[in-house]
């Protein structure tokens, strides 16, 4: 479900991404529905087009992209509908102005779940108050509040991004793939390796010139070790297929490590917001690159709930703690499951659309969790086709793209 995209104007103008839109091959609902997101983002964050994303490759790339990648046309949708639906809310006016302020990627990630799940959290019947202030109202409380005649919860929502490292790894590799594909193309061979730092670009010529004068060897069936230069590794290897194909692992991260130290410096920021429930979205590999990922959901959730309780344990302000997969794109038929846990755990996978499923776990840290633990799963079980009915309530007919 992608076009071919055009080479991009220096500048990319709300009006441009209509032409593109309107020009995809996508249905006429969904070019239509595109047009409406585009209508409504300039209408709430420009015009002027936002300042912070002016110049080629500076928009978030979920709206750069959003007229020829079809993951980032749904994530276009999303933000659009979000502003839509709690265009009324308080506190909605502080997070657009976050969102007008930044162009990169990690930094609109938390405030796209955010208002994700304050869309929600609206929807299915609850009071939302977005970035709460305390009472003397000189820093927001929560990032969300959501509470109904049975439950209050304060909600700190942040995402779980790639760390820098692994960031500037996986550029590098990009940066190299075109003349991996051509050494391969030529010598019929494929390369397999492991990249812990990116290299210099001396270190980068070095390494080429070395796979290159290696390819022609092992295209006529000479095996020869791997070569090593800086932190990286790289066996030319026979091809599994045609040959150019590329299977280069990223750098080793201690993604338990991590997380904990989010999570702890996440507390010391809760216990000044008076915020008693984390939200995480997990976008930095570990629900996907990894072997943990491979295993059963319910070893998934208590693995994660000895994790949060060892990391929070002391912390008796939090309530709990809910995780998600950051809503993964998916190509192949998934079962929709619901495991009821030990002490409050419940985790969950359900399809978000035709193209996107969610997996969550909702882990309670103490008794007086239970009942917010509950709601949460309220919401979460409602994003299932949220989106199409979402566009409806706006008077948007929902693209057939998006399944049902």
């Amino acid at each position: 479900m992608s076009t071919t995209p055009a080479t991009s104007p220096p500048e990319i103008e709300w009006d441009w991404l209509r032409e593109r839109m309107l020009a995809t091959s996508w249905s006429e609902q969904a070019r239509d529905a595109g047009v409406w997101a585009l209508d409504v983002l300039e209408e709430t964050l420009g015009p002027p087009w936002p300042k912070a994303w002016r110049g080629a490759g500076k928009p978030p790339p979920e709206i750069a992209r959003c007229w020829f990648l079809f993951s980032a046309y749904l994530y276009t949708l999303d933000l659009a509908l979000g502003f839509a639906v709690l265009r009324d809310r308080p506190g909605i006016a502080g997070l657009r102005s976050t969102i007008r302020r930044t162009s990169r990627d990690d930094a609109l990630a938390s405030p796209r779940l955010q208002l994700r799940l304050a869309g929600l959290a609206l929807a299915k019947g609850y009071t939302v108050t977005l970035e709460p202030r305390l009472e003397d109202g000189k820093r927001p409380a929560a990032d969300l509040l959501i509470a109904d005649d049975r439950t209050r919860i304060g909600a700190e929502v942040f995402a779980q991004l790639r760390d820098e490292k692994t960031l500037a790894a996986d550029k590098w590799i990009d940066g190299i793939s075109d003349e991996l594909r051509q050494i391969g193309d030529e010598h019929k061979v494929d390369f397999r390796g492991t990249v812990e730092a990116a290299l210099s670009p001396r270190e980068t010529t070095e390494l080429l010139e070395e796979l290159r004068s290696r390819a022609s060897l092992v295209g006529r069936g000479v095996k020869l070790p791997p070569v090593t230069v800086g932190e990286v590794s790289v066996e030319v290897a026979p091809p599994e297929g045609p040959g150019g194909e590329r299977s280069l692992q990223l750098p080793h991260v201690a993604f338990d490590r991590r997380l904990k130290n989010r999570l702890r410096k996440k507390a010391d920021q809760t216990r000044r917001s008076r915020a008693d429930w984390l939200v995480i979205d997990s976008l930095d590999d570990l629900w996907h690159m990894t072997g943990w990922a491979r295993q059963p959901l319910t070893a998934k959730a208590y693995a994660l709930a000895s994790l949060f309780r060892e990391a929070l344990g002391e912390e008796e302000h939090l309530l709990g703690v809910v995780i998600t997969d950051g809503a993964a794109v998916i190509r192949d038929q998934i079962e929709e499951d619901t495991f009821v846990l030990d002490r409050g755990i419940v985790a969950r996978r359900r399809r978000i659309d035709r193209r996107r499923a969610r997996e969550s776990v909702v882990v309670p840290l103490r008794d007086g969790g239970l009942a917010a633990a509950e709601a949460w799963g309220f919401i979460l079980d409602f994003e299932r086709d949220w989106l199409a009915q979402a566009l409806e309530s706006q008077g948007v007919i929902p693209p057939p793209e998006l399944g049902g």
